[in-house]
C-alpha cells in the first residue's frame, strides 16, 4: 500500500499546479510556499536523524532488547531442562 502522505504530496502538487493555471502569480507564490515547507522538512530531518549505529526509533530499540532478551531465556530454559535429564517438572 501507498503511504498517505504521497497522496498528501500530489494534492499539494496539484493544488500548485491548479493555482498556476489560474494565476501565474499565486502558482508561484504556492511553489515557493510548497518549497520553503520541503526545505524545512529536510532540515528538519537531518537534524533530528539517528547517527550511525543507534536504532531508528526508541520503539525500535525497545523490541531489539525483549529479543535479546526472549534468545537468552530460551537458552536458559533450554540449558536447564538439558541439565534436568529432559524431565519437566513444570
Amino acid at each position: 500500500m501507498l503511504d498517505p502522505k504521497w497522496y498528501v504530496i500530489a494534492a499539494a502538487v496539484a493544488a500548485v499546479a491548479l493555482l498556476a493555471n489560474f494565476d501565474l502569480t499565486f502558482g508561484l507564490i504556492a511553489a515557493g510556499l510548497l518549497a520553503l515547507i520541503l526545505l524545512a522538512w529536510v532540515a528538519l530531518s537531518l537534524w533530528l536523524a539517528p547517527e550511525s549505529g543507534e536504532p531508528d526509533s526508541e520503539r525500535g530499540a525497545l523490541e531489539e532488547r525483549f529479543r535479546r532478551l526472549s534468545a537468552t531465556r530460551r537458552l536458559a530454559q533450554t540449558k536447564e531442562l538439558t541439565a534436568k535429564g529432559g524431565s519437566d517438572a513444570g
